[in-house]
């Protein structure tokens, strides 16, 4: 059969099989012993297979990888809260303990370390629990005192 040109939809390197979309959107199983050579193919790379059909639809064999997909980084940005911009914080130190963290632009604090830690985040939940707890309480015993009242009209 004749060779033919896609690119690869999806490819796991744990579970050692994929799909190529080829001409026609038509997709090819493989797995890893397709590929011809040691580099292993990512998403997105550029191939050329020979179709086969296999037990269960159409499968790709004798891959060979024409290019990889450029790697971007992630972009870890946030958005200073003083002047908007697009930044990765600057993290400052003190004695080797976090201080603050910094916008490289403005210099605004994005975040403030000190007096904090993680008994702070958990006494921030602990009252947030007791007060959602009283709203609730006071809501509940509203409710019945003006079932009483109503009551008591009729």
């Amino acid at each position: 059969m004749a060779r033919m040109k896609g690119t690869v939809k999806w490819f796991s390197q744990e579970k050692g099989y994929g799909f190529i979309t080829a001409e026609g959107n038509q997709d090819y199983f493989f797995g890893v012993r397709d590929v011809i050579g040691a580099v292993l193919p990512a998403t997105g790379s550029q191939v050329t297979f020979t179709p086969a059909t296999g037990p269960k639809g159409p499968k790709a064999i004798e891959i060979t990888i024409l290019s990889q997909p450029e790697h971007t980084a992630p972009d870890n940005k946030i958005k200073c809260p003083h002047c908007a911009r697009q930044i990765i914080p600057r993290l400052v130190t003190y004695k080797g303990e976090s201080e603050k963290s910094l916008c490289p632009f403005c210099g605004g604090t994005v975040k403030d370390f000190t007096g904090t830690s993680i008994l702070d985040d958990l006494g921030d939940i602990f009252w947030g629990m007791i007060r959602n707890i009283a709203v609730a309480i006071i809501d509940t015993a509203t409710a019945i005192v003006i079932e009483i009242k109503k009551s008591k009209k009729k």
